[in-house]
């Protein structure tokens, strides 16, 4: 195996890695708030940018419309968001926060974004950018994949994330 293969999978097994965490700082967000990683990032997204079509919400969350509905069904049942129809556009419905919601998303912090955030907080700005480019990068190889999804979701400007 050549020093580049060798180095290419050591890069994977590190996203495998960070997946693995991602997934158990979301089951104990689960745990702790009886809601789900993706479902504190709606109600994140939806606390900081206000109301939106769910096809915005479902491009803010890299989910499918398909995955986005059963994510805010639930939400819904629970209470914490509402469908509305769009005033200007009544064949728009909208995703909004109840008041319930709004409350459980200002209490809601992501701890793996925030602990990210802090380390990336401890660089310098030349090596956060690069390690921002690079992660692009590889957010548009795993696009490229032909996983049968679909296209890819556009990769988002940080100032556009929840």
């Amino acid at each position: 195996m050549t020093e580049a293969a060798t180095e290419a999978k050591r890069v994977a097994a590190l996203i495998r890695q960070m997946v693995g965490r991602i997934y158990v700082g979301s089951k104990a967000m689960t745990k702790r708030f009886g809601l789900t990683g993706p479902q504190v990032v709606a109600l994140r997204t939806l606390l900081i940018h206000g109301s939106m079509p769910a096809a915005r919400l479902a491009e803010f969350m890299y989910v499918t419309p398909s995955n986005l509905t059963g994510i805010t069904d639930r939400l819904e049942v629970k209470g914490l968001i509402a469908r509305t129809r769009q005033h200007s556009d009544r064949r728009v419905t909208l995703l909004t926060l109840t008041d319930e919601g709004k409350r459980q998303a200002e209490q809601l912090a992501d701890p793996i974004e925030e602990r990210v955030a802090a380390g990336l907080a401890r660089l310098e700005r030349d090596e956060v950018e690069a390690i921002r480019a690079a992660l692009e990068r590889l957010v548009r190889f795993l696009g490229e994949s032909g996983s049968g999804e679909g296209e890819p979701a556009p990769v988002h400007s940080p100032e556009a994330q929840p």
